[in-house]
């Protein structure tokens, strides 16, 4: 089972490291150079409201993985905190800067009762390999006294 992820810093989207760019995990899932690491967990995840497949530049899928946290749902769309013991399900995507200015403002559209999302960068396993990647967290306050998605997976939890 993949290890959960650790929260660092709110610098941005990493690069990927040279070394990453020829494969990860497989063969046909080289990563583009140039381009950043992004964990989705809520509407950007295939089949969400905002499905990131969707977008153009398209983005390269990486794989599955998890991070520790907590999963908020604030009616449409989930909030996430990195604190917490739960458990975070979500997909890896190596995305353009075109693509990630586009993910930055799909974030901003939801401004509701003072939501903030913070850029944070966190590394997360994917088929055995620790990778940089950044996730929009929400700030704490948001979240507080709406119900805890226990399961982590918003896809799933949206479909009930």
């Amino acid at each position: 089972m993949p290890e959960p992820t650790t929260p660092q810093t709110a610098l941005g989207a990493h690069h990927v490291p040279h070394n990453l760019n020829h494969a990860v995990g497989h063969p046909n899932k080289a990563v583009p150079q140039g381009h950043s690491l992004f964990f989705v967990y809520g509407t950007l995840r295939q089949s969400g409201a905002n499905d990131i497949t969707r977008l153009q530049p398209a983005p390269h899928f990486i794989g599955r993985s998890h991070i520790s946290g907590t999963m908020a749902d604030l009616g449409g769309y989930p909030g996430v905190t990195l604190s917490g013991q739960g458990r975070v399900v979500g997909e890896v995507y190596a995305v353009s800067a075109v693509l990630e200015a586009k993910l930055d403002a799909i974030e901003a559209e939801y401004p509701v009762s003072g939501d903030v999302y913070v850029k944070r960068d966190i590394t997360v396993q994917v088929d055995g390999q620790s990778l940089p990647c950044s996730v929009y967290e929400i700030s704490p306050n948001s979240v507080q006294g709406k119900p805890v998605v226990a399961s982590g997976d918003w896809i799933a939890h949206s479909a009930q």
